[in-house]
């Protein structure tokens, strides 16, 4: 079965994560920073979800970091040994 589909190398998710942090520093870049409090709260109301968002973007990256070679690995043996 030759394709994209049967790559040993695709992740089963989309990584997803960091374009969501990308945008919400542009969005925060944009934002409108003052001596007011309002505009200071309103900036920082856009980069909570980028903190929120900070621990599950490591995780993802540790995953495919870290963990995902195994998987390959895993993946490229076990056809090497079913034949």
């Amino acid at each position: 079965m030759a394709g994209r589909e049967s790559s040993v190398w695709r992740l089963p998710w989309r990584p997803w994560t960091h374009e969501w942090m990308k945008n919400m520093l542009s969005l925060a870049g944009a934002a409108p920073l003052g001596d007011d409090p309002l505009s200071g709260c309103l900036a920082f109301l856009l980069v909570l979800p980028l903190l929120l968002l900070t621990p599950f973007w490591v995780a993802e990256w540790l995953l495919v970091v870290v963990l995902w070679p195994f998987v390959v690995a895993g993946r490229a043996l076990g056809r090497v040994l079913a034949g």
